[in-house]
């Protein structure tokens, strides 16, 4: 797909341009809005305008350049001559097609000639300004001084010519551009996003961890004597058989002293290396906390069946504990298993496991 030069009227200043000549339509130019790597862009003939695109009157100087590189020199040689020797170049051009291509010699590449004491326009940049000023400055193009033209340095965002043919192809009507601006932040958002993961990992570990630092001062302080909490009575009510006994052993676990005690006690039945199989260790657990009886007296939800039962889940610094305890042996154990384990393995089953313990 060949190249053209064009030219336009930025803030009142003459424009020269190069682009793919898909980018003009008639006397109009279309033009990407943002402050892009300009070059990288207009250089792929594959890439079509956006509906997002500034649209500019423009006067089409010079077509059917075959190469981007070719339309350059041509875009730099018209912006540094006056309207008046315009035309030399493109007769210049004309000339030059008969016998050798833009590139191939010096002579060719040499507009030193042509050049006027007065520069008339300035190579290309736009704004969304810049329709503006057209009509009434095109006509004008000599411009002001160029000497007091104050040149404003973009920072160039980070481009991706792959995706944005994607989107072209696929008739998406995003931007084919990314400023590197939205690069950073997505970058910091995902390092702050994956830090955010990493935390929650850390302090759902810490409980285990607490028992076995508590386990290790032990161990120093007992280095023969086993592992003993040093002047804390041992927790002597298990198992529970009682729904009071269970009322108040709720209101004792809000207390983190009481807490610690009791997932330190039953640590013993799981251990603390984290690579046991936590579902044997749940269910080994349970019938030392609890009767089976006593469970038949609940439910999940507490929900009417062909018996009254009560609300289980409202014990929920026993059911904190209880999944501590698990964690230390299995540190895969999650908190959503340790709900499915007493909604749907124990309460659900608590009549059926309560016959089978009889028998």
């Amino acid at each position: 797909m060949p190249f053209l030069v064009v030219k336009t009227i930025e803030d009142g200043i003459p424009c020269v341009a190069a682009c793919p000549d898909t980018w003009v339509e008639g006397s109009s130019l279309y033009w990407p809005k943002e402050c892009v790597n300009i070059d990288k862009i207009r250089s792929n003939d594959k890439i079509k305008p956006q509906k997002s695109w500034m649209k500019l009157k423009c006067q089409v100087k010079m077509r059917d350049i075959a190469s981007f590189g070719e339309a350059v020199r041509y875009e730099k040689a018209l912006s540094t001559v006056d309207t008046e020797n315009e035309a030399e170049i493109v007769e210049h051009r004309k000339g030059k097609q008969s016998t050798c291509s833009l590139g191939q010699g010096t002579a060719s590449q040499d507009f030193n000639f042509l050049v006027s004491k007065t520069e008339g326009c300035n190579a290309v940049h736009f704004s969304e300004s810049a329709e503006d000023h057209y009509e009434t400055s095109l006509a004008n193009e000599t411009g002001p001084d160029p000497t007091s033209i104050k040149i404003v340095e973009c920072l160039e965002p980070e481009y991706f010519p792959e995706r944005a043919e994607e989107d072209i192809e696929s008739g998406n009507e995003a931007p084919v551009e990314q400023t590197l601006s939205q690069c950073d932040n997505c970058a910091v958002f995902l390092e702050e996003l994956n830090q955010i993961k990493d935390n929650l990992k850390y302090l759902s570990l810490l409980p285990a961890i607490d028992v076995k630092l508590d386990r290790l001062l032990e161990e120093q302080e007992n280095p023969k004597g086993g592992i003993k909490r040093k002047n804390t009575p041992k927790i002597d009510i298990f198992p529970i058989g009682d729904e009071s006994v269970l009322e108040d052993f709720e209101a004792h676990l809000a207390n983190k002293t009481y807490r610690e005690q009791f997932v330190h006690q039953m640590s013993s039945f799981g251990g603390t290396s984290g690579n046991r199989d936590g579902n044997k260790i749940a269910f080994r657990l349970i019938d030392e906390i609890f009767t089976r009886d006593l469970l038949t007296n609940y439910s999940w939800t507490g929900a009417k069946t062909k018996y009254i039962k009560k609300q289980f889940s409202t014990y929920t610094h026993f059911i904190e504990a209880f999944y501590d305890i698990v964690k230390l042996a299995d540190e895969r154990y999650s908190t959503i298993e340790n709900e499915k384990f007493f909604k749907e393995k124990i309460l659900k089953h608590s009549l059926a496991r309560s016959k089978q313990k009889k028998k």
